[in-house]
C-alpha cells in the first residue's frame, strides 16, 4: 500500500509539474519575438488535451491548446483555446491544424485524450495504438469517454470553465484516480486490457453540464479564438465522474451504472477513496437509516483457481472506513444496552455488506455484457496455464462456467 501511495503522490506532482510547464513555456512563448502585442503564440502551441471524433469515415481531432490570456503577459495567466482538424487519421488531422494556425504543435505535454461517442462505437483500439506507437502523446496520459456526445464538445466546454489551468481536464481526472466512484485508466492500460484475453477494458465516462443561456455547443474549431456565437458567455462545469463504460476489442458495448462502477473503483487501490454509504443500517433489530463512512483506504483482490475443470474467483474487497453519525447509532445501543464490541460488529456487518452487494453489481452488469472487468481470464491464463488452454481448447467460455464469490472485510478506524 505505501508503493501505491508513493505512486499516487508522484503522479500529482507530474500533473503539478506539467500545468506549471504549461504555464511557463505560454508566458516565456509570449514575451519571445515573434509574438505579436496581444499575446498570440506564432512558434509553437501546446496541447494539454485532446478529442478524437468518427464522421462518416474522417476522424475530427480536437486539441484544448494553451494560450497566454489576452492583455495579462505580465502576469502569466493562462486561457484555453480548442483547435480542431480533419482527416484519415490523428496525424493528418494534426497537420490540419498546423496548417490552418500555421504554428507547429507540441503534444507531449496532452494529459487526458476523450474518445466521442460514434468513435468508441466504431472502435478506439487502432487509433490508440499509433498514438502511442509514434510517441504523440505519453502513456501515462488518461483516457476517457464523451458521454453520448462528440470529444469535442467536452473541450469547448471546458475551454468556457472559471479556471485559470488549461489542464483543468487532467486535474480532473486526477482526482477521479483519488476518490471512489468511477476506476480512472491511462492510455497504456486501455490498449493493455483491449490486447489481453478477455479484451474487456473500462473507461472513465465524462460529461459537462451548462448554466445560464442557451446550452448549444458547436463542434467546430477552424478559429484559433475559440469563441462561440454572441450572447452571453456560456459557463461550463463538469458532471461528477462516477460511471465507467464498457469495451470489448475496443469497441463501446455499454456503461455500467453509478453503483457498479462504485463497485470496480475498488480495483484501483489508493489510500483516499471517498464516502461509503450504507442504507437501512441495522443495529440491535432496529433500523438506522442512511449511514455515511469516510474510506480512507479500499483494495479489491481478485483469487482465480480451477476446480473439477471449472475456474472460480474470489473477490476480496479491504476497506478502512471511518464511520460518521455515531451518535445515532451510540442512542439506539444505549437503549439496547449493547457493548461497544456488538457496536462494531453492527459497522461491520453493515457496511460490509453494502460494498459486497456493490461488488456483485458490477459483475452482474459486467457479465451480462461478455465484459470482464477484474481480470479473472487474464489471471486464469497467467497463473494456471495448462488448466486455462485445457478449458478454452473445447470451446467453453470463462465468463459462462466462472464461479464467483464475494467478500468484503471492513475495518472500522
Amino acid at each position: 500500500m505505501s508503493l501505491d501511495k508513493n505512486k499516487l503522490k508522484s503522479k500529482n506532482l507530474r500533473n503539478k509539474i506539467a500545468a506549471c510547464c504549461v504555464a511557463l513555456l505560454a508566458l516565456v512563448m509570449t514575451m519571445a519575438p515573434g509574438a505579436d502585442g496581444d499575446g498570440d503564440i506564432t512558434g509553437k502551441l501546446i496541447a494539454v488535451a485532446m478529442a478524437i471524433d468518427y464522421d462518416q469515415g474522417m476522424l475530427k481531432t480536437t486539441v484544448t491548446t494553451a494560450l497566454p490570456k489576452p492583455g495579462s503577459s505580465e502576469g502569466g495567466s493562462v486561457v484555453s483555446v480548442p483547435l480542431s482538424g480533419e482527416g484519415e487519421s490523428v496525424a493528418a488531422c494534426l497537420s490540419d491544424i498546423e496548417r490552418k494556425t500555421g504554428k507547429s504543435l507540441e503534444t507531449g505535454l496532452c494529459g487526458v485524450v476523450i474518445a466521442g461517442d460514434e468513435l468508441a462505437k466504431q472502435g478506439v483500439n487502432v487509433v490508440l495504438s499509433v498514438l502511442l506507437s509514434s510517441g504523440t502523446v505519453s502513456p501515462g496520459a488518461y483516457f476517457a469517454l464523451a458521454d453520448d456526445c462528440e470529444g469535442s464538445e467536452i473541450l469547448k466546454d471546458s475551454a468556457s470553465m472559471n479556471f485559470d489551468s488549461a489542464t483543468v481536464l487532467t486535474e480532473l481526472m486526477t482526482g477521479t484516480a483519488k476518490n471512489t466512484g468511477a476506476k480512472p485508466v491511462t492510455l497504456l492500460q486501455f490498449v493493455s486490457d483491449s490486447s489481453s484475453k478477455a479484451k474487456s477494458a473500462t473507461a472513465p465516462v465524462i460529461a459537462m453540464k451548462k448554466s445560464g443561456g442557451n446550452a448549444q455547443s458547436g463542434s467546430g474549431g477552424n478559429s484559433a479564438g475559440g469563441d462561440s456565437s454572441g450572447g452571453e458567455e456560456q459557463k461550463s462545469e463538469p458532471d461528477p465522474i462516477n460511471r465507467n463504460a464498457l469495451f470489448l476489442s475496443g469497441k463501446l458495448v455499454g456503461k455500467l451504472s453509478r453503483e457498479a462502477s462504485l463497485g470496480l473503483s475498488y480495483y484501483d487501490a489508493h489510500t483516499q477513496k471517498g464516502t461509503l454509504v450504507c442504507t437501512d443500517f441495522v443495529i440491535g433489530d432496529e433500523n438506522a437509516g442512511t449511514l455515511s463512512g469516510e474510506i480512507s483506504k479500499a483494495s479489491l483482490t481478485n483469487k482465480t483457481s480451477f476446480s473439477d475443470g471449472v475456474p472460480h474467483s474470489v473477490l476480496t474487497a479491504k476497506i478502512t472506513l471511518k464511520a460518521a453519525d455515531r451518535e445515532r447509532v451510540n442512542a439506539i445501543a444505549m437503549r439496547k444496552n449493547l457493548s461497544p464490541d456488538q457496536i462494531n460488529e453492527a459497522y461491520k456487518s453493515n457496511f460490509e455488506r453494502c460494498v459486497k452487494n456493490t461488488i456483485e453489481k458490477t459483475l452482474s452488469e459486467s457479465v451480462s455484457l461478455g465484459c470482464d472487468v477484474f481480470e479473472t481470464e487474464q489471471k486464469l491464463y497467467r497463473f494456471h496455464t495448462g488448466e486455462y488452454k485445457d478449458f478454452v481448447s473445447s470451446g467453453r467460455k470463462v465468463l459462462d462456467e466462472c464461479k464467483f464469490e464475494v467478500s468484503a472485510e471492513i475495518t472500522i478506524s
